[in-house]
Order: C-alpha cells, then structure tokens, then sequence
C-alpha cells in the first residue's frame, strides 16, 4: 500500500513538472538566428492581394506545384488571389520569386546552392520582394510551405486535418534565412506517409516506398525499379542459377534464405577472383552497371535478405571467426563498389551513386573487436558505402546509447562508429504484436537524432505502424518527428503540445491529460531497479502478452483513462462549433479510445471475472470503431478479422 501511494505523489509531481518544464532538445540545426521583425509591407490587405508570384518561364511541376500551393493557400486564410506569372524578368508590381527566375538573376544575391543539398532552401526579402530558391525544385516546394507555415499561418498538422486561419490581411516582414535539414533524408514510416505524396510533401518527407512524383519534388534516389528497395541480395542474385550453382545460395530446410556469403567469389584478401569465369560477385556487378545506365537513381542498397538464420558451414564458420558476419557482408559489397567505381570512371558516368548495405539481425554487430580495431582491413567499409543501421533487437523504450539500452546495441553503435562516418539509419516505432498497445519512444528521439546528425547520416527512416491508417499515435508520432528530422534542436514536448493544440482543438486538456498519464505510468515502471520493469517487452519484436501485461495495469488505470475520454466527449457537445466539426472531433477521441478498450479486451476474462458488461457486446464496441474508422490490422501480420476468429467473436 505505501509503494501505491508513493508512485501517486511521483505521478503528481511529474504530471505538474510536464506541463511547466519543456524538454529541451539538442541544437543540431545552425541556421541563421531570429533578429526582431522588420514590417516591409502586406501580402494582401482586406482580401485583396498586393504581390504576384513569379515563376521561370520554364519551371518544372514542383515549382508550379509550390506556386499552386501558395495561391490556394493564401486565398483559403485571406480571400485574396495572387496572381501567376511566368517569368520575363520584368514582373513590375511587388511579387514573390520562386526558383530561379530572371528577377532572381537581376538582383544578383550569392546562395551557394550545393551547401543546401536536395531539400534545403533560401528565403530573402530586398526591395520589398520576396525571394524563394533552393538548389533543387523539391527545396524550392519545402520553402513554400515553410512561408505557408510562418507567415501565412498555415499549419500541416495530419493526413486529414491542415489548420487553415482566418486573416483577411497577411503582413510580410523582411527576411534573409538559410534552412538546411540537420538529416539530408528523412522519413517517419507510418501508413500515411507511404502512399500519400502530397502529405509526405508537406511533412517533408521521402521514402523509397512512395512512388516518386515530379509534382512534389520527386523522390528518395534509391533504386527500386528491378529489386527490392530494402531486403534485395536474391534481386541481384535470382534463383535462376540455383539449379547449375547450389553453393552459390544459404539453403535452410529446402527453401533459398540468401546469398551464401562465404562463397561469392572473393579471394581472402577481399579482391574479386579473376580465376573464375562466373560467381554471385561478378553477376551482381553487372546487374548494378545495367541499373545505373537505365535510371536517374543515385543510392543502391544491397540488403541482406529478412531472415535470422544464418549458414553453419565450415567454410562460413571460418570466415565468420575471421572477419565477422557483418564483415562477410562488407567485403561482398566492397568489391561491388570497386568493380562499379572503375568501370564508371572508364565510361565516363560522372554521377556521385552511393551504395547501402544493412546492419541488421546477424549482421548488427561491427566487424571489430573488443579495442574496436577492424577485424580485418577488407571488412572496413568502402568511402561510397553507407552501413543502415537498423537495430532490430533494441530495447526500444531507450535511446541508442542510453546506459539502460541492451549493451549488444550500445556495441553495435560504437562498433560501427568506429569504422565508419557514413551510416543511414532504420529504427522501430509502435508496438508490432499489438499496434493498439500504447508504446512511447518519442522520450529519447531528441538524443538518437542528435547522434545520426552528428554523424552526417545519409538518410534516417524510423518505422512506425506502416500498414493501418488509424493510429492516433502515428498521426502525433509523424508531426512530431516531421519537424525534428529537419531541426533536431526542437523539443519534443512541444511539439506534442502543439499537435494536441491544433488536433484536439477544445478537448486538449483531456487529451493531454491522457497521454500524460499513460507516460507517466511508463516511466515509474521502467525505472531501473523496479521489479515490473522486466515486465516489459524489450524489443519490437516483444510479444503482446507482456505489453498488456494485467500486472502492468489494474482495470481501474483503464477505467479512468476511458472516463477522461467521456469528458472530452461531453465537452465536445458543449463547444462553439458546427455539427460536422463536433462529428470529427468525436471520430478523434473514438481512435483514441481503441487503446483502452482493445487493452482491456484483450484480458477481459481476467478483468472481469464476472463478465461485468458482457463480454462480447464489450468486443462488439471495439470492432464496430475498427469497422467505422477503416481499422484492417491489429498488429504487423494479423488482421482484424484474425482477432475476431482468435477470440471466438463472430456475431
């Protein structure tokens, strides 16, 4: 009973200290600091607009999208219509410059465009002009939605909800900023942001699963077009050889897993073995030669294919002592990357292709030893090679290098580290037995991107519930890292707080209040030292009866949580708003009350050993939200419909 008590006093006090403390966040993001507002003018006045946009005459479709875009937008706060125009380098009245327009040319500002890179851009007033430019169309689009953001007072905050003010007048102040990404390539993976371009757009956001469209920039330049974009080594290296070259491939229990990645056609010093007419290393060569002739792209992964086992030969049990997992993966791409290299050169293909390669499963550890010296000189990665870091088995409530984390993760990052300053990284985000299962990782987002943009990471994809729409989490959890993965120096809290303002407009406390209490309840209970700690599941892959654990949760921690969801309900009723506007917020607070409900029945027998509200009327409630807000997946494999049958539920 003292123990009970004492964790209350703690939620108490950390609940207050939320709500007046802001986490603080690391200042990756150097851009130009914030000097005091100069008026220069307005936009438009009283609904009628004062600038025209100019474009260049030839703009290409994420210019004219990003001036389409800043047209409807500014129209939909303030009434007023700017007006296009292609560019003849004599626009006359104010307008604002988009790309690289003559008028742009006229003035004769510097930007040193290969310091942006693909996505960053340039914003600058002179002569009460406005001036948007970028090195690359997809900067110039992002630039217009920052313009949008922070003087338009637009606000791109879900798939289906963008905050849209009412200002008849939209003043313009004078500007001169420089915004570079802290993470050259971004990506939160949520269902969202796999199939919907516009929004990935606005997030600014690629991914090598979105189909690249030239309207919003285009898309991450990873090759995808005859492989597999992630797990691809049987791609390059089909099963069509199988029948004369069985060596070639790990067999386990009848079925082709992966490459056999001690017999690839290496010498011991990593060099390609000129004596061999064919072997898997010179088939993958020129696989990638014809790939990079036929497409634009400028990454290629070669990943390792999605499995655990790994081959138990003499041979591999060799070359595993000598040069590691990871490191017979390594030298196999390396010698990739040398041949490829040379014979660009030679053909004069001038492009900067960078390759890819997983640190993944059994590959997760460096080729190091316990001083971190390579194991080997051939195991260490090549200067166009780019580790992915994806650590599977942390445990994923810590950050990566957390004294908490699993030591074998904390490895793997120091490990590589010190082979290497060229990583990508892809990390874990929800709960994948269980996606309605309430599992924070936002707590330490702030110091593993740090990391990643310390090390200059190529690309940062963290993997969240990519294949069900209506995850309220995914829809904060995307806001949220959408913002951080440009400018890491944000906190995190406030950016929660400022997604709950503009989401869960009029019922924020409730929501706040909800979601504060589910972390809270975490962070007692993952303290070191507590017994339910080890309750936990420790890794994405944890199983669904630890994170619903009743253990972890009395019915009256549920119980409560659904009636602070009742309030915001009865609240909702009670606001100054239109009858479609209440039916959405409702919509809202309804996914979010899957998470109680769908923990509560998933050990409804143990909660109620009296069946206290009936137990399947209690199902019923549950699958008829799934049914109303299109929810198809329960966890990462099993759908819906599987639950129903699991649970014996077929009304």
């Amino acid at each position: 009973m003292a123990r009970k008590t004492i964790k209350k006093i703690i939620i108490f006090v950390l609940a207050a200290l939320t709500l007046i403390i802001p986490l603080g966040g690391c200042s990756c993001n150097d851009n130009t600091e914030e000097q005091p507002a100069v008026f220069m003018g307005n936009l438009c006045k009283d609904g009628e607009a004062l600038y025209d946009i100019v474009i260049p005459s030839e703009a290409g479709a994420a210019v004219v999208n990003a001036a389409e875009e800043l047209t409807d937008y500014v129209y939909k706060v303030s009434g007023a219509r700017l007006d296009l125009k292609y560019d003849s380098g004599e626009s006359g009245s104010n307008f604002i410059s988009l790309g690289d327009t003559a008028e742009l040319k006229k003035v004769g500002f510097e930007v040193d465009y290969d310091s942006l890179g693909s996505d960053g851009f340039v914003m600058k007033t002179l002569d009460k002009n406005y001036y948007i430019t970028a090195k690359t169309d997809r900067g110039v689009l992002y630039g217009v939605y920052e313009f949008l953001e922070k003087t338009v007072g637009v606000k791109f905050i879900a798939y289906d909800y963008t905050y849209i003010p009412s200002e008849r007048t939209i003043p313009l102040y004078e500007t001169d900023v420089t915004e570079i990404p802290d993470i050259q390539n971004r990506c939160y993976l949520s269902n969202q942001l796999m199939f919907n371009n516009e929004f990935a757009a606005q997030m600014r956001m690629t991914n090598e699963f979105l189909t690249p469209m030239e309207k919003y920039g285009g898309g991450l330049e990873l090759y995808k077009k005859k492989v597999d974009q992630v797990h691809n080594t049987l791609d390059y290296l089909t099963a069509d050889y199988y029948s004369e070259h069985p060596d070639w491939y790990f067999v386990n229990n009848g079925e082709i897993y992966d490459i056999h990645f001690s017999n690839v056609g290496l010498n011991e010093d990593g060099s390609i073995n000129e004596s061999l007419e064919i072997s898997p290393v010179m088939i993958v060569i020129e696989n990638i030669k014809k790939y990079i002739q036929e497409s634009d792209s400028t990454i290629f992964m070669i990943g390792q294919e999605d499995r655990v086992e790994t081959c138990t030969c003499e041979e591999c049990k060799r070359q595993e002592a000598k040069f590691g997992r990871s490191g017979m993966m390594v030298r196999f791409v390396n010698a990739v990357i040398r041949e490829v290299t040379e014979w660009m050169d030679e053909a004069g293909i001038d492009r900067d292709i960078r390759f890819g390669t997983f640190a993944y499963y059994y590959s997760q550890l460096a080729p190091v030893d316990a001083e971190l010296n390579p194991l080997d000189p051939s195991v260490i990665p090549h200067e166009k090679l780019y580790i992915r870091l994806a650590p599977i088995t942390a445990y994923n409530y810590f950050g990566l290098t957390d004294e908490n984390q699993l030591i074998t993760i904390r490895n793997m990052i120091s490990g590589w580290m010190a082979v290497t300053d060229r990583i990508m990284v892809w990390t874990y985000h929800t709960a994948y037995s269980g996606y309605f299962c309430y599992y924070p990782t936002m707590q330490h987002w702030a110091e593993d991107l740090r990391l990643y943009a310390e090390n200059d990471a190529l690309y940062v994809l963290m993997q969240s519930a990519y294949n069900v729409n209506a995850m309220w989490t995914n829809q904060m959890e995307t806001y949220v890292a959408s913002k951080m993965l440009w400018d890491c120096s944000l906190s995190v809290e406030e950016l929660k707080r400022e997604f709950i303002k503009y989401y869960y407009a009029g019922i924020e406390e409730e929501i706040t209040e909800f979601i504060d209490i589910l972390d809270m309840h975490y962070a007692i209970f993952m303290e070191p030292g507590n017994v339910e700690a080890s309750l936990w599941p420790d890794t994405r892959i944890g199983g669904a009866d630890s994170l619903m654990n009743p253990q972890l949760y009395s019915v009256n921690f549920w119980e409560n949580l659904l009636g602070i969801l009742d309030r915001a309900d009865d609240k909702i009723n009670t606001l100054d708003i239109s009858e479609k506007e209440k039916e959405v917020l409702h919509d809202r607070v309804g996914m979010v009350r899957l998470t109680p409900q769908y923990m509560i029945m998933m050990k409804y027998d143990m909660y109620y050993p009296d069946d206290t509200f009936g137990k399947f009327e209690f199902y019923k409630a549950f699958f008829d939200s799934c049914a109303k807000y299109n929810v198809t997946m329960i966890t990462e494999s099993q759908s819906v419909d599987g639950l129903k049958f699991s649970l014996g539920y077929t009304v």
